[in-house]
């Protein structure tokens, strides 16, 4: 066997240790500063925070839990806020992908006039800018009568143009074979 040199220097592995050890505890504290920053602003009352906006200087002595009593105890809209949003993050995100998965497998696995032009109106309208979209949409949810409603938040995104391309793109990547051996045995699609 061949004489092999050592490929650190003695000590030198301790020393990349500690280097490291030392970079990531400082990546990490500046990752953590802006949510320790919004904690400690959470305690001021409404003057310090407008006075001196969010920052690390704390006036110990005037720490208030002013800003939870008013989420928890107050008459505010806090929770009703929070209901909305899950009911739209989990209704949305459900129909989304059952919406996009069967468009998606529709362009995977059948062969139909007119398919490619449909898969190129998905991918062109996938690169327009929500901000062209917008206005035009909010109007046709105003022809529908949907304002102020969950459906209308959530109806023009249930077959959203990326899902359907990614949805696509993968059950493209699962061989014909498999599906034509399920429908073999009597498996329905």
């Amino acid at each position: 066997m061949e004489n092999t040199r050592p490929t650190h220097k003695p000590g030198q592995r301790t020393i990349d240790t500690v280097l490291l050890i030392a970079f990531f505890t400082a990546l990490a504290f500046i990752i953590l500063m802006p949510f320790i920053s919004i904690v400690l602003t959470s305690f001021k009352d409404s003057s310090q925070i407008i006075r001196n906006g969010f920052n690390l200087n704390i006036d110990w002595k005037n720490l208030t839990l002013d800003n939870y009593r008013a989420v928890f105890a107050g008459d505010n809209e806090y929770f009703n806020w929070f209901k909305n949003s899950l009911i739209l993050t989990v209704v949305q995100t459900v129909a989304t992908l059952f919406i996009s998965a069967w468009v998606g497998f529709g362009f995977a696995f059948y062969d139909f006039k007119g398919k490619n032009f449909l898969f190129v109106c998905v991918l062109i309208v996938m690169m327009i800018p929500f901000e062209i979209l917008m206005l035009p949409l909010y109007r046709e949810i105003i022809a529908l009568n949907l304002t102020n409603t969950y459906i209308g938040i959530m109806l023009p995104y249930l077959a959203h143009p990326i899902a359907i391309f990614f949805f696509n793109q993968y059950l493209q990547g699962i061989p014909r074979e498999i599906i034509d051996s399920g429908r073999i045995d009597g498996c329905s699609e």
